[in-house]
């Protein structure tokens, strides 16, 4: 028994929750998942600009016979123009989950909750509900930037640096919930 414990009050915001959802999803999304991952990356942010940048292209060109400055752009305004759509199919895609983060956030369950880290596991109380998991069923724990992250059963577990007494608080409590989630498997 180690006696650590942590009693945290915890409103993420929604860059600290989207945060804890590409960490929990790195370390959860393997084998066949992350190789159609990478191909629907490789569509979106490569063939869907592609795409676009053809076809504005195409009517531009439509509406710009008989311009004789139109032929000097052709140059390098097609590549320009495919930088332009990568930017926003990213953009775009990273807007789709920062908005499910917000959500999250947003939610009943999500506005606020009190988080408790022992030995026994991760236990969630907000106004109307309690939840409590084991280590044995947490798949994940990883730290970032301005989180700490608890992944389960693809729910992503903000715990925002902030709601800890500092960073050396955060970097401990990590090391214990690893220790804790390595000796549960």
């Amino acid at each position: 028994m180690s006696g650590a414990r942590w009693e945290l009050d915890v409103t993420s915001r929604a860059a600290e929750t989207y945060e804890a959802m590409v960490l929990a999803g790195r370390s959860l999304i393997m084998g066949r998942a992350r190789v159609i991952l990478l191909v629907q990356s490789l569509f979106v942010g490569f063939f869907a600009p592609l795409g676009a940048t053809l076809l504005s292209w195409v009517v531009a060109m439509g509406i710009g016979r008989g311009n004789s400055g139109f032929d000097s752009i052709m140059g390098w305004g097609m590549p320009v123009t495919l930088v332009l759509f990568g930017l926003l199919a990213f953009w775009l895609n990273r807007q789709i989950y920062f908005n499910v983060a917000q959500a999250s956030v947003h939610s009943r369950f999500g506005r606020t909750q009190q988080v408790v880290l022992d030995e026994n596991g991760v236990t969630l109380t907000t106004k109307k509900s309690r939840w409590h998991s084991g280590w044995a069923d947490v798949e994940a724990v990883r730290g970032g930037k301005k989180v700490l992250c608890i992944g389960i059963a693809g729910i992503a577990i903000a715990l925002p640096h902030r709601a800890f007494l500092g960073p050396k608080d955060a970097d401990d409590a990590l090391a214990h919930m690893q220790r804790w989630l390595e000796a549960a498997q």
